[in-house]
């Protein structure tokens, strides 16, 4: 974990406009195979455990960051304020667009039950879920969204399918687990150019 805290140390004084996107603990959703986009999920016991082991880690930097958001969902709303000691001012900006993507139709459906063909497109850029999001979608609101922040270092506490689908064009293609930690460069547009280290919770080191 001290390497963490390394990476964050590091992070917050880089020039230029940066990203370090947190993925939320583990949640209901998560421990029971369901897909779940916007459909809302309480973090289980161990998440709310992960969340609360980069508190040693991430709070020293509190006031390192220009800007601290997380989804509107309340997973990741709790890993904020778990990995941040519950800070009293309103320090964390809840945003909508930071959600996972919407499943549309298969929103709680577990994964196992979904046919071969539909489990892979899932995993690959290319899926367009039926009366919801694809990843490009995805991609581009928090593009969007990033475009509109002033240069500086930013936290963003939010979801791994969306982590993806902005780092799948700069080398990492693969979902992180829970509680883990992706610092990336982006530009003035706010498209992802470079990535900053990944680091994976339980700690494994890929970059």
């Amino acid at each position: 974990m001290e390497l963490l805290g390394k990476h964050i140390g590091e992070f917050v004084k880089l020039s230029g406009k940066n990203f370090l996107f947190v993925r939320h603990g583990e949640c209901m959703a998560n421990y029971s195979g369901v897909l779940a986009g916007f459909l809302d999920s309480r973090l289980t016991v161990k998440g709310r455990e992960q969340a609360h082991s980069l508190y040693q880690h991430i709070y020293p930097h509190i006031n390192s960051f220009n800007n601290i958001y997380c989804s509107d969902l309340q997973r990741a709303i709790d890993t904020a304020e778990i990995s941040l000691g519950f800070p009293e001012q309103k320090i964390i900006q809840q945003k909508p667009i930071l959600r996972e993507i919407n499943f549309g139709k298969e929103e709680n459906l577990h994964f196992d039950s979904l046919p071969d063909d539909r489990k892979q497109l899932i995993n690959s850029i290319d899926f367009q879920s039926e009366g919801g999001e694809s990843w490009h979608d995805v991609r581009k609101r928090v593009i969007k969204f990033m475009s509109q922040q002033p240069d500086g270092n930013h936290l963003v506490y939010s979801h791994g399918g969306l982590m993806c689908s902005l780092t799948w064009y700069i080398g990492l293609q693969d979902t992180v687990p829970n509680c883990s930690a992706i610092g990336m460069q982006v530009d003035s547009e706010g498209v992802p150019q470079k990535l900053h280290f990944v680091w994976e919770y339980p700690e494994t080191e890929e970059l």
